[in-house]
């Protein structure tokens, strides 16, 4: 046999077991693929808890359309939101990590992990717990009840459900329909004036004012007041706070549906507000901003 025949069958042979090393490889690759936990997609969710050490815990659920803090009812800071169902709705366990060894490496021991239940209607649909996220930052360390293995899902679920009810709470403390308004009022130096729309908001944008016959309030004046008026947000939430007795100005916002009443307490050294609104047990502190615009004198309308 010539010297040319025994070295083409020794690469044919090495090319042949590299060929079958590799298939074995990946069979072992689909198998493990196979053998991961399969998940249904989450969708049509009513309800979901949280548990964390950081936020302890934090029951949501859904009514009308929008989410709640339950049991205080706050509405659910709809950025958090849009992050957290994306989250839910994406998730998928992609790669088998390690069998229960090294739990607290992965922050998923029962002191360091978070727990999400995920409900539909009443009818608990999945309990997840997560450690950490992986060097990615595009995964999360997990493990699923009476599974001890770890293993690792799509998304950076960390951030999320490590937060505390203020995180999470909306900081949109007002908001309605400009275009049901009927009037504005307000009490200044004794006196009361009000802006009114002259004519229906979706055609024109022409608002009388009261202190003046026949005068206009300047567009632009009202338009820019409206805008940091409707929706107002907090800068804060004050739960160990006692204002002043006498505010330094109530503000009434009337609309074809509802009356709003905020009382403008006080201005701090810091030149914020601290401002509540009727019907709402909080007390709320907004920026020096936003406080000067509610605190616009008529003269500048």
């Amino acid at each position: 046999m010539s010297r040319f025949i025994k070295k083409y069958i020794s690469l044919s042979l090495s090319f042949l077991f590299l060929f079958i090393i590799w298939g074995i490889l990946l069979l072992i690759g689909e198998k493990s693929k196979e053998t991961l936990p399969k998940i249904g997609k989450f969708k049509n969710l009513k309800k979901i808890e949280i548990f964390s050490p950081k936020g302890k815990e934090i029951n949501l659920y859904l009514s009308n359309s929008q989410w709640y803090i339950s049991p205080e009812n706050f509405d659910v800071d709809e950025e958090y939101l849009t992050q957290l169902t994306n989250l839910i709705a994406n998730f998928e366990i992609v790669e088998f990590v390690s069998k229960s060894i090294g739990l607290s490496q992965f922050e998923i021991d029962e002191k360091n992990r978070s727990k999400l239940t995920i409900y539909y209607n009443d009818n608990k649909l999945q309990t997840i717990f997560f450690g950490k996220f992986a060097p990615t930052k595009k995964h999360t360390y997990i493990q699923i009840p009476d599974d001890k293995s770890i293993y690792l899902c799509k998304g950076n679920f960390y951030f999320v459900l490590n937060k505390t009810k203020d995180k999470i709470r909306s900081k949109k403390i007002l908001s309605f329909n400009n275009e049901e308004i009927l009037s504005i009022n307000w009490t200044e130096n004794g006196k009361i004036y009000s802006i009114y729309p002259l004519e229906d908001l979706k055609s024109n944008f022409k608002w009388g004012v009261s202190w003046a016959e026949n005068k206009e309030a300047n567009p632009s004046t009202v338009k820019n007041f409206l805008l940091l008026l409707n929706p107002l947000y907090t800068i804060e939430f004050l739960s160990n706070t006692t204002p002043k007795v006498n505010p330094l100005r109530v503000l009434s916002i009337k609309t074809k549906t509802s009356n709003y009443n905020i009382n403008i307490h006080e201005q701090n050294k810091e030149g914020d507000y601290i401002i509540s609104i009727e019907g709402k047990k909080d007390f709320y502190k907004i920026t020096k901003f936003a406080g000067d615009n509610l605190m616009k004198s008529y003269t500048n309308f």
